[in-house]
């Protein structure tokens, strides 16, 4: 098995662990904001970092304007692209994925970080 490999089936097992802990420990646990307030902080003159953990496809078909792409799968090797010193929204297709996210990040000592509740499901009904 490839060192790769290896890495990719270890992420994988480490995103499992934080699933079932997610769903173990609730939702309550998540810092969450609505689509409507996340529209309104993205045109504001601060505006938060928007991270997008779906795949590629995903993001190709729709994404919301000035996103950041990072598959999930790939954010622990991506971490030094998710700033501390700044608001952190992360998206996915309904909420879940970034959840997993958020717990992964939260875990790393990252503060400044919130789930869109509906992820691009709510986002496309605004």
């Amino acid at each position: 098995m490839k060192l790769l490999d290896f890495a990719v089936l270890a992420f994988f097992f480490v995103l499992v662990f934080y699933g079932v802990k997610v769903i173990a420990m609730g939702s309550s646990d998540i810092p969450a904001v609505d689509v409507a307030t996340v529209a309104q902080r993205l045109k504001s003159a601060m505006p938060p970092l928007l991270i997008d953990v779906r795949e590629s496809y995903e993001f190709k078909a729709s994404h919301i304007e000035g996103a950041h792409l990072i598959p999930l799968g790939s954010l622990a090797s991506h971490l030094v692209e998710v700033p501390r010193d700044r608001p952190v929204v992360l998206v996915c297709r309904s909420g879940s994925r970034s959840a997993y996210a958020i717990a992964f990040l939260r875990k790393q000592g990252y503060t400044n970080v919130e789930n869109m509740t509906g992820g691009m499901n709510a986002w496309s009904r605004l």
